[in-house]
């Protein structure tokens, strides 16, 4: 594996390209998470009511 000194521009452009697509779909992926925990959380509320 090349350093970043080592790297050519285009190379580095690559990278950054592929992190930034895997830092959206982890966003994503966490917003989903949190919808089911405030789902269930919700749930949670509504049967100690009861």
């Amino acid at each position: 594996m090349e350093t970043i000194e080592q790297m050519s521009r285009e190379n580095l452009l690559i990278v950054l390209k592929y992190r930034e697509q895997r830092i959206k779909e982890l966003e994503k992926e966490i917003q989903l998470y949190q919808r089911i925990i405030k789902e269930l959380m919700e749930k949670k509320t509504d049967n100690e009511k009861k």
